[in-house]
């Protein structure tokens, strides 16, 4: 089922996690899959993320996934349309841009483990397919040199669902943790799921699940001086679904914590 069949008449989620930067500039991805459309000529049956027979519940989450104009992390982003790569590399035109920083919205889909010819997991890579080679994003710059970027799963993407510590090394969920009220201080009894009792002696959320998680990857441009006029993306394994990118300065990581002041 497509994007837009599932989010016919129904409600789009925006995500605002905060205030917005004025460092940063939401990119548009020309080409793309629009969500607001009726694209009967790309859909995502041949992955998981549709609702195949092992997650039948899958093309439901889509309906959680972040539209429209976002903020993550203090970041911006435009949910317009997104790039869906399963066997074909796809070039996405961006109004020229120079930028020291590029920050990537996007997730995989689910694949069921598969065991050996011996019945084992060997290697074990788990749901989130630890270190796979998922695709590669080409940077393109306006005097036509280009910088590849590896995208491995676990490190620079996750899954838009994943088991407990199936974490990524080099990205964040788009949601960022937030402060907690204690149990009896959340009244009504219309409690948020893991606020019961045990989960509010932490007074913090990682919030870093739910029916769908986009994960963010900020990138530092080794040419920041050049402009980038595109991306080439190409896919290796799984399904990849990227929704946005940001991009902006920063004299640091964008989605690193700093000490507080």
């Amino acid at each position: 089922m497509p994007i837009a069949e599932i989010r016919k008449g129904r409600s789009v989620p925006s995500v605002k996690d905060g205030p917005s930067s004025s460092l940063f500039t939401p990119l548009t991805l020309k080409g793309g899959v629009p969500l607001f459309q009726r694209t009967p000529s790309v859909r995502l049956a041949r992955s998981g993320v549709s609702g195949g027979p092992e997650y039948p519940w899958a093309s439901a989450a889509l309906e959680h996934a972040p539209s429209g104009e976002c903020v993550c992390w203090g970041i911006p982003f435009e949910v317009e349309a997104v790039v869906v790569l399963v066997d074909q590399a796809l070039t996405v035109e961006l109004v020229p841009t120079v930028a020291q920083w590029f920050v990537f919205m996007h997730t995989s889909d689910l694949r069921p483990l598969e065991p050996n010819p011996s019945g084992f997991f060997s290697p074990m890579r788990g749901e989130g397919q630890l270190g796979e080679h998922a695709a590669n994003y080409v940077m393109l710059y306006q005097d036509c040199t280009e910088q590849r970027l590896t995208i491995r799963c676990r490190h620079q993407l996750g899954a838009f669902q994943r088991r407990w510590g199936e974490n990524c090394f080099e990205a964040v969920v788009h949601r960022k943790p937030h402060p907690v009220p204690a149990s009896h201080e959340q009244a009504d009894g219309r409690r948020p799921l893991g606020s019961g009792w045990g989960w509010t002696q932490t007074r913090a959320a990682a919030a870093d699940d739910g029916p769908w998680v986009n994960w963010l990857w900020a990138w530092e441009n080794p040419h920041p001086e050049k402009a980038v006029v595109g991306v080439r993306f190409e896919p290796v394994s799984g399904t990849v679904i990227v929704s946005a990118i940001s991009a902006g300065n920063a004299i640091s990581q964008p989605l690193r914590w700093q000490a507080g002041v």
